[in-house]
């Protein structure tokens, strides 16, 4: 595989890593998948085969973190009603 191609797919899971930081909420790292800390050169020689995934545990923080997200968005949501007239 040549070498642009290869930077592309780590840039992409190195921004799937990122995003998945931001939905979380919270910092952690798996021991494997995407959110891996440190990705090495066999992920990335997987990368270019089939893409790293979310693990369970990563997936089950992706929801916390949205559905915690929601409930502030939906506390504030009257006062900035009100503040509004």
């Amino acid at each position: 595989m040549n070498e642009p191609k290869v930077r592309g797919i780590v840039l992409g899971h190195v921004l799937a890593h990122e995003i998945g930081h931001i939905l979380q909420g919270v910092a952690w790292h798996s021991d494997a998948g995407v959110m891996k800390a440190v990705f090495t050169k066999e992920d990335t020689g997987q990368m270019a085969h089939r893409p790293l995934s979310f693990l369970p545990d990563d997936e089950k923080l992706i929801h916390a973190g949205i559905e915690r997200r929601a409930h502030r968005l939906m506390a504030a949501a009257p006062a900035a009603v009100d503040q509004s007239r």
